[in-house]
């Protein structure tokens, strides 16, 4: 199957950390109270919730298939929503009075405040217009990723999965927009990067349609 990426930003140690604190602890094993989940935590849940609607993708990669007819918006409004969504999740946490943070608490607190700092950092230096053009994890490669994740074997997966499909063409615009805002500005990837994508497509686009992952 498809090799999985993880997303390079920290919610998805969020995910893991949250998912951690939910499993039974050596307290609950020995019959000890278990700490109830705090306020951190749901701050936390609700972040990771809001960030799989935004990133369904992702979603359907960690096996939540709530999200499979959709993709992600790369434009500019779809990365104010994920900035957005970040800079909430990080004050909901911040306002959270410090005597009531244990050390779990103070670390997940903590990659919030990473997360919405990469999250604006990462706009302000444009780093959305290098992954347009990517042979390593570039938009292309998305289609074939997310086959190996998703099924197709009832006609309501189906329908599913042709609702993601027929999303490509909309994804494929902002980013072809984005590419071109990165030569305006004069931001773009090395010249063996854009030469190795486009070799890369090309491959792509020589397969027959029948004999396409996609097919």
């Amino acid at each position: 199957g498809a090799r999985r990426r993880h997303p390079r930003y920290p919610w998805t140690q969020l995910r893991r950390l949250t998912a951690s604190r939910r499993l039974p602890s050596a307290h609950a094993c020995l019959g000890r109270n278990v700490t109830e989940p705090t306020a951190v935590d749901a701050v936390a849940t609700r972040f990771w919730e809001d960030m799989l609607v935004l990133n369904p993708t992702t979603a359907t990669m960690y096996g939540d298939h709530r999200f499979d007819g959709r993709l992600e918006d790369p434009s500019a409004a779809g990365r104010a929503e994920v900035r957005n969504l970040v800079d909430r999740a990080a004050s909901e946490a911040r306002a959270v009075p410090d005597p009531e943070l244990n050390v779990e608490d103070r670390i997940t607190r903590s990659m919030l405040e990473i997360a919405a700092d990469l999250a604006a950092r990462e706009e302000e230096l444009g780093v959305y217009e290098l992954r347009a053009v990517n042979h390593m994890d570039g938009p292309q490669q998305l289609l074939p990723q997310v086959l190996g994740w998703q099924a197709a074997d009832t006609p309501e997966e189906l329908d599913v999965l042709l609702a993601r499909l027929n999303a490509y063409p909309k994804f494929m615009d902002s980013i072809t927009e984005i590419a071109r805002e990165g030569v305006a500005s004069g931001l773009t990837v090395s010249r063996i990067v854009a030469q190795r994508t486009i070799e890369q497509m090309r491959g792509m686009l020589s397969v027959a349609p029948e004999a396409s992952v996609v097919a």
